[in-house]
């Protein structure tokens, strides 16, 4: 029977699947035994968080209402990161 060049043989086939499924296995036990540090979510609230602080710090007079434009955050939100600053600085 005639076989071309290009074709690739089965038992390379198998060989390459058996490999992949390694990679895949060693992939989900590393996922697994990974730590869990803090979710995506939090560590954007956090540096959402730090970006409002110097904010305040570089516009002292700024308004809980002003940030609330400015971040999109609610106003509870803003106040507590203006109380934060102040404190901080000995003005709470």
């Amino acid at each position: 029977m005639y076989q071309p060049s290009y074709a690739i043989p089965p038992i390379s086939l198998c060989i390459s699947v058996e490999v992949l499924m390694n990679i895949i296995r060693s992939d989900l036990t590393t996922e697994l035994t990974t730590p869990v540090t803090a979710s995506p979510q939090l560590a954007d609230k956090e540096d959402r968080g730090e970006r409002i602080r110097s904010y305040i710090e570089l516009h002292p007079d700024v308004t809980a209402a002003d940030i609330t434009r400015s971040f999109g955050v609610t106003r509870q939100t803003a106040s507590r990161h203006l109380n934060k600053v102040r404190v901080a600085h000995g003005e709470g």
